[in-house]
């Protein structure tokens, strides 16, 4: 290629479409695209029990302290007003509010299900620490060391206790 055969780009149109084509005519939405006011959208209660919902799962998951990752009430003051508009705006989940109900059950059954496991594990892991400890004896307070007055003769040696194996036998 030569320098006469170069294209200028900045000077000429080059070698791209000299003229755009007009744009095709979009048809209207169909029916059921253009339906999102028949269906029943997402409610601010719903949009909130699923964010505590998810809290407590990434408590039950990563939590270390008591409460962290779970939501408060700033937190879903905060969060779910503007979480419930952009559920109502957004069409695929917009299509999803009629599911919320067997949404919520499925999602509580699994927290219940996945916190009952957690629970059943650490249980079975304190009962397996304990067996691994041994036995323990918890002691009182130290009395003083010093003479205790038991009120027996100790040059006497004590009758044996249940000598033959019979309770009433002295």
């Amino acid at each position: 290629m030569s320098a006469v055969d170069e294209i200028d780009y900045l000077e000429e149109a080059g070698p791209g479409i000299a003229e755009l084509p007009e744009a095709p005519e979009v048809a209207p939405a169909s029916e059921e695209l253009a339906a999102p006011a028949a269906l029943p959208g997402w409610d601010q209660k719903t949009i909130e029990t699923f964010l505590q919902g998810t809290g407590a799962g990434i408590h039950m998951l990563a939590g270390r302290a008591e409460r962290d990752w779970m939501m408060t009430e700033k937190d879903l003051e905060r969060i779910a007003p503007p979480l419930t508009r952009i559920c109502n705006r957004y069409e695929p989940t917009l299509r999803l509010s009629p599911l919320a109900d067997p949404l919520l059950v499925a999602h509580g059954f699994a927290l219940y299900g996945w916190r009952s496991a957690l629970e059943a594990k650490r249980a079975e892991r304190d009962v397996d620490e304990d067996l691994e400890a041994g036995p323990r004896y918890e002691t009182g307070p130290v009395e003083d060391a010093g003479a205790v007055d038991l009120g027996e003769d100790l040059d006497e040696a004590p009758p044996p206790y249940f000598p033959n194996g019979d309770a009433n036998e002295q």
